[in-house]
């Protein structure tokens, strides 16, 4: 991370810091999926663009109001 890059997104700069540079990403319409506590992978047949104009953000998630259930199999 550069001191212009603390500047740009407002934070103190630390030498120690690291930042990534991403290219080419796109948000997905989020679907659960078994996981792990580390980095997983998700078969790209079930990776789904989100529809233009929409985010992650707004995002009208199924049964949002319900409790998620406890096995994703």
């Amino acid at each position: 991370m550069t001191r212009a890059d603390a500047k740009a997104y407002g934070i103190k700069y630390d030498p120690v810091m690291l930042a990534w540079e991403l290219e080419g990403g796109y948000e997905v319409i989020p679907e659960p999926i078994k996981g792990k506590p580390n980095l997983f992978e998700v078969p790209d047949d079930l990776i789904e663009p989100m529809p233009e104009g929409d985010g992650w953000f707004n995002y009208e998630y199924p049964n949002r109001r319900k409790k998620p259930p406890k096995d994703l199999d």
